[in-house]
């Protein structure tokens, strides 16, 4: 990730994914605070020895984190932290498509298994179909 993707305000920034698809995403009020001050040139997370940083650097933070919160490391991983991004916003908003979009999927279909169905989810559409009928 680049700085120079980020708008001058940190409220957007443009992701380049697989196949140089590019997609904007809303940058997070706190994010925004927590980057401002460190705003600058080239990569936003920096390697040891300059450039961007590799694959095992941010394993190791996250495992890193987990050890600091209390949480077995072997029990989160980069990717499944994708995952929970895309369960917990699906389940917040509701909306496969912005969330299928926000991941950078072409298809729902895919951004479908990073989601999950809670017993909540399951209980509205259980009294929607009531109240339908009732």
């Amino acid at each position: 990730m680049k700085w120079e993707w980020f708008d001058r305000s940190l409220e957007w920034v443009t992701i380049i994914g697989k196949g140089n698809r590019m997609r904007t995403l809303a940058v997070p009020e706190q994010v925004a605070f927590e980057l401002a001050p460190h705003r600058g040139r080239g990569f936003v997370f920096e390697g040891r020895f300059g450039g961007h940083v590799t694959h095992a650097t941010i394993s190791l933070w996250v495992k890193q984190v987990c050890e600091e919160a209390g949480l077995d490391p072997r029990d989160v991983w980069p990717h499944r932290l994708r995952h929970s991004f895309g369960a917990e916003a699906n389940d917040e908003t509701g909306d496969l498509r912005a969330v299928a979009r926000a991941m950078g999927h072409a298809r729902t279909e895919t951004t479908e298994g990073y989601t999950r169905t809670t017993q909540a989810a399951l209980r509205k559409v259980s009294d929607a179909v009531a109240r339908r009928l009732g």
